[in-house]
């Protein structure tokens, strides 16, 4: 590969070249990391409520679920606010996790409705997040 171009750009453009690619090294590991940590917990969650429930009780249970749910959109909301391309690329590799562990969860015998909407779900999750990634780098491009 001839690298003579290299020799050709600013400092400035460097640095941006190089920030670029670290960007792609770090999004490739948080990526993998998120999909390992999602596969490696999914399979004990009905575990950990089943504990939860004969501790605490079902009722109980359910309501420190809905208050973490409703917490972690609050915190979604404050990390979409604070980067907004870092957050669409979360919700795509969320979107591509879930989409495929419903998909591998399917028994041919027994598919119903409720997995093929929560497919759909994904798809869509995955459009919103790519949708905001190219929003931020819009704004990005549109800054002063």
């Amino acid at each position: 590969m001839d690298i003579r171009f290299w020799r050709t750009w600013s400092v400035d453009r460097r640095k941006k070249y190089v920030r670029h690619i670290a960007d792609l090294i770090l999004k490739a590991t948080a990526g993998g990391l998120v999909t390992l940590s999602i596969h490696k917990i999914s399979p004990h969650m009905p575990a950990i409520y089943a504990a939860m429930a004969r501790v605490l009780g079902a009722h109980l249970s359910q309501f420190i679920i809905g208050l973490f749910i409703a917490t972690m959109g609050f915190v979604a909301h404050r990390f979409k606010q604070r980067n907004q391309r870092w957050y669409g690329m979360v919700e795509v590799m969320i979107g591509i996790v879930s989409g495929f562990s419903i998909a591998f969860g399917m028994v041919p015998s027994h598919v119903v409705l409720a997995q093929w909407a929560s497919l759909i779900g994904c798809s869509y999750v995955i459009a919103r997040g790519l949708n905001n990634v190219s929003d931020a780098k819009a704004r990005v491009l549109l800054a002063p």
